[in-house]
């Protein structure tokens, strides 16, 4: 790495490390988004419902769990969402909770609408948007029937109450200024069933508006005092399993700063690589020119009439090349012979006749020119 590239990785290492800091240290937007969960202190978290349950019912457990694993008697079941969805085994799994001596407490905005029909209930509903910006001055009184208390809140957090509850079916215990119920109960078999159209009252915001807690707590108190258990399942699922890379992306600031610094890197990696590329020069492989100075030696001997001299040099390079192509060392035995028709692919007949034609001319003082260049033929059908 030269001065330059160093000089690069330098300033960039103090941007990104620079950006790190002022994205921590800048004032954080507050978080509106709804999780009811213990460890959130956004509005919309559970943080002050948990601390709060917890000085009312001491054996309280939080869970990830459904319906189907929360099945128990003598025990309260809580679960805040904003929208229930509860599968047909959930409704099943309900049911034989409460007749098993539960009390099951479930506050959302929605609930599935053949479980309502199968209540005799249904829910009006008011999509009113949810955020800071809209939280103004028009309130909404809600009424508690327990002990007459009542509570102050932004009319955008009551999003839906019920209507047509059958008085002689259901307890009232809160309504709203209309008289329109949001909190009701009904006994089922051993236990009671509490419903409540506004999950939101029982979040940090609507816990601590105006001391709202007073109004919350007189409905929690509907529950007996039990080991209670509080599930998130039905508003944020199962818990991911928490690695490095999933917290870095969780984080608004590590999050663009991962990203920048895999752009700068991007880019480093594309200057590096246009600068330091060259031209490769095409090199030709070294052209084989034995066999044509063996061919122009050969027409030297021919021409002066020297036969013998060359069949000798003709009969020394064919045993060299059948040595180099083949890998055989030259000795006129029937193995010999065998191998080297096998590697060459040349008829056993032809190299038998070839072979005895090269003892002959070895053995001869002189040779004519036609026999050299029947033997020159033979050879090269061989190594050629």
């Amino acid at each position: 790495m030269n001065k330059k590239d160093k000089i690069f990785l330098w300033v960039f290492l103090g941007l990104f490390v620079g950006y790190v800091i002022v994205q921590y240290t800048a004032p954080k937007p507050l978080d509106w988004t709804i999780t009811f969960h213990e460890d959130d202190k956004n509005p919309f978290g559970g943080f002050v419902l948990t601390q709060r349950l917890l000085d009312i019912f001491p054996e309280l457990e939080t869970s990830y769990y459904n319906f189907t694993q929360l099945y128990t008697d003598n025990e309260n079941v809580v679960v805040l969402a904003q929208e229930m969805a509860l599968s047909p085994t959930d409704e099943e799994s309900i049911n034989e909770i409460l007749h098993a001596g539960s009390s099951v407490f479930l506050a959302a905005h929605q609930f599935p609408q053949a479980w309502l029909d199968s209540l005799g209930l249904k829910v009006a509903f008011n999509y009113s948007f949810v955020n800071e910006e809209i939280f103004g001055e028009d309130q909404i009184q809600l009424i508690s029937r327990t002990d007459s208390s009542s509570a102050s809140y932004p009319r955008q957090m009551i999003q839906a109450v019920f209507e047509e509850v059958e008085a002689d079916k259901w307890e009232i215990i809160a309504t709203d200024e209309n008289s329109q119920p949001l909190v009701i109960k009904k006994t089922i078999g051993e236990g009671e069933l509490i419903l409540c159209s506004s999950p939101l009252i029982f979040t940090n915001f609507g816990l601590l508006y105006q001391d709202n807690y007073r109004f919350a707590a007189s409905i929690l108190n509907l529950l007996p005092e039990q080991r209670t258990q509080l599930s998130y399942f039905y508003q944020l699922g199962r818990p991911e399993v928490q690695t490095p890379l999933r917290y870095i992306l969780s984080q608004e600031a590590l999050k663009w700063a991962l990203y920048l610094g895999l752009v700068a890197l991007l880019v480093f990696l594309i200057i590096e690589t246009r600068r330091r590329q060259r031209a490769i020069p095409v090199m030709t492989p070294p052209e084989n020119t034995t066999l044509t100075y063996v061919k122009t030696l050969g027409n030297l001997y021919f021409q002066e009439g020297n036969h013998k001299n060359l069949a000798e040099k003709m009969i020394r390079h064919f045993i060299h090349r059948v040595k180099e192509k083949y890998y055989l060392t030259f000795e006129p035995t029937e193995h010999f012979n065998h191998m080297l028709s096998v590697r060459s692919e040349v008829p056993i007949e032809e190299i038998n006749a070839t072979l005895a034609a090269l003892i002959a001319i070895r053995q001869k003082e002189q040779i004519k020119g036609n026999e050299l260049v029947v033997l020159a033929e033979k050879l090269n059908r061989i190594v050629s």
